[in-house]
């Protein structure tokens, strides 16, 4: 059996696409066993150098992953490596770069957005499990929140836009399953709470504490509503299959821009204009679709499931 080995650091985000990736490809490798390892970002030990039962295929994301996918393909092993590596690049057998980033390199495979690990047997699993959102008026609006980063940040204006999109949900009748990250401004939460408290039983808020309902609001949403500053939030909204809808923040987009186009003739995602969009829209199928090729050019056995 295929021995598949992801690595990848402590940085949930950077997890995500590495096992989202590797997961897809051990679903369509019959009997694949597969294998994580989480490198830490202080240490800088190089652990692919002590395996002595070499994978067949490894593959990582970050730049500490790196590291060992260059440190296996030295040892034969073969290696994929998610993101752009912005240098040596030969030093990989494949890359699975954002189309948005341009990268030309022999060995570049581009995907719109980021792998994840959204499939319709998890989402049909998390629903189960948080089977009491159902109860919550229809319709069901998941809202994903981010926070300033490289390009984007919060502003008071941004601010009154987003808390004005989440009382247009209210006012239309339906409920609100928010989760906020890491990078969520405290302005934004205190705003959140303040909504919850107005509104019982028609918001379920998530701002770190407790068990993470986040795929469980994927799985009940009948819209979504994506702040534009994550690649991997605004990826896995559009792989739902429901209407997307990106929350607009401050900042000029660059690059993301292209992302933003790619997302709106794929999957039909528009920018906040006032209007809540719900129901069906064409599912992204990127990760499927890029483990199908990375099967194909390193020449592995297996195929579709």
């Amino acid at each position: 059996p295929m021995h598949i080995l992801c690595i990848a650091d402590d940085r949930i985000g950077v997890q995500v696409q590495s096992k989202g990736l590797s997961e897809a490809i051990a679903r369509r490798l019959p009997e694949a066993r597969l294998q994580t390892l989480i490198v830490s970002r202080t240490d800088h030990k190089r652990f692919a150098k002590g395996l002595t039962a070499l994978p067949d295929l490894a593959i990582g994301c970050g730049r500490h992953a790196g590291a060992e996918l260059r440190a296996l393909k030295t040892r034969g092993v073969k290696t994929v490596y998610v993101q752009d590596p912005r240098r040596a690049y030969s030093k990989y057998d494949l890359i699975i770069a954002p189309q948005h980033d341009d990268l030309n390199a022999p060995t570049a495979i581009p995907m719109i957005g980021s792998p994840n690990r959204i499939t319709q047997s998890a989402l049909d699993q998390a629903k189960s499990e948080w089977a009491q959102l159902s109860a919550l008026p229809a319709p069901h609006v998941a809202v994903l929140l981010g926070g300033d980063s490289k390009r984007h940040s919060y502003s008071e204006d941004v601010l009154a836009t987003h808390m004005g999109a989440l009382a247009k949900v209210i006012a239309v009748g339906g409920s609100l399953l928010i989760s906020t990250s890491r990078r969520t401004p405290d302005m934004m939460v205190a705003g959140l709470r303040k909504l919850a408290d107005k509104h019982p039983g028609r918001i379920h808020l998530y701002t770190g504490e407790g068990p993470n309902p986040y795929l469980g609001y994927l799985a009940q949403a009948d819209a979504i509503l994506v702040t534009e500053d994550s690649t991997n939030m605004l990826t896995e909204a559009c792989s739902v299959g429901v209407q997307v809808t990106r929350l607009p923040m401050a900042g000029q987009p660059g690059k993301f821009g292209k992302l933003y186009q790619q997302l709106s003739q794929s999957c039909g995602v528009q920018s906040w204009d006032g209007e809540l969009r719900t129901g069906a829209a064409p599912a992204l199928q990127e990760t499927a679709r890029v483990a199908d090729l990375i099967i194909e050019r390193l020449g592995l056995s297996g195929g579709n499931p």
